[in-house]
């Protein structure tokens, strides 16, 4: 890491990338990255006990943010609830731990050079659009897309095009595989790269398949106004 603009914002050393659980690079700025949750997720509590908490003013914070005793007295105050999303990862994470020589032992990129970005999004694009595949296809063009976009990540001059059409294609492959959910966040993931009539028709698809039919209306008309 390089800098830290917020605890929630990093910019990383030249070389270095930042990545979701599937291998797809992290912008750096925080507030511009969706969330996605399927695979991993970090639950971190910003109160702990009354002492935990009088520790905390008392030191202070790298981003110069006030901090008093009465955050802590109105977070006590409001209603509460078990929440135990979290058990079903159980399991699975027990499964893991007891396999440390599970490693990812391939080239960051796949062996893509950054210059040829383009040239294999073009060759992925045309499977996506082409034959059926199945699951093992599927998870093969998964990989190779991520593969380019951590190519296109840690090339001089990151190509936005690239990222915005990786992540449309993601949503093809999601749409494919009858993941829905994950398909509109790859969809909304791209809007952020930019907003073309592409991707408000494809999220117009998805949330028809989803029976979202007024919200699916209006992402059409929005891809008719690109």
């Amino acid at each position: 890491m390089r800098a830290s603009a917020t605890p929630h914002s990093f910019s990383l050393r030249r070389g270095w990338q930042c990545v979701d659980p599937e291998r797809f690079p992290i912008p750096d700025a925080f507030p511009f990255t969706i969330p996605h949750t399927r695979l991993l997720a970090v639950n971190h509590y910003y109160f702990k006990s009354r002492d935990d908490f009088s520790i905390k003013v008392a030191r202070g914070n790298p981003v110069q943010i006030p901090r008093s005793m009465r955050e802590f007295d109105d977070h006590i105050h409001r209603p509460t609830a078990e929440d135990g999303r979290l058990r079903h990862f159980e399991a699975p994470v027990q499964a893991l731990l007891a396999k440390p020589h599970l490693r990812l032992n391939r080239p960051a990129t796949g062996g893509i050079a950054p210059g040829r970005c383009k040239e294999a999004l073009h060759a992925v694009n045309d499977e996506v659009h082409g034959r059926k595949a199945d699951a093992d296809r599927l998870r093969d063009l998964h990989v190779r897309l991520a593969d380019i976009s951590m190519a296109n990540q840690m090339s001089d001059a990151p190509d936005t095009n690239v990222s915005l059409q990786v992540w449309l294609l993601r949503a093809r492959l999601a749409v494919t595989g009858q993941a829905f959910a994950t398909a509109e966040h790859c969809v909304r993931q791209s809007l952020l790269c930019g907003a073309t009539s592409e991707a408000y028709a494809l999220l117009a698809e998805i949330l028809m398949q989803r029976r979202e039919l007024e919200s699916a209306r209006f992402a059409l008309s929005l891809a008719r106004m690109r």
